[in-house]
């Protein structure tokens, strides 16, 4: 996520992919890291992808879940990680 704020997108999607691929369990805030990424990248396919896995182990996750638990403090971040996921196609 890191890479992503300091506006190095490419980084930031190919750690987010490694995030996910080395997993032991299902990590809410890596995966929609990921799904947030591919959004704002247009990557829709993929987005789309990865949103379908994770709501497979974890259905309850939805932008307003995201808003509501996300650990992300600074206000203009999390509007920014909020519009990647609802590019990517999570539901509200």
């Amino acid at each position: 996520m890191a890479y992503f704020f300091d506006g190095q997108p490419g980084l930031a999607v190919e750690w987010a992919r490694k995030g996910v691929r080395h997993r032991q369990a299902p990590q809410t805030w890596t995966v929609t890291t990921l799904i947030m990424i591919l959004g704002h990248l247009g990557l829709r396919d993929e987005a789309k992808k990865t949103c379908e896995e994770l709501l497979r182990v974890q259905p309850n996750v939805t932008c307003k879940f995201v808003r509501a638990n996300l650990p992300l403090y600074d206000r203009e971040k999390l509007d920014l990680y909020m519009e990647g996921l609802c590019k990517a196609g999570l539901s509200e």
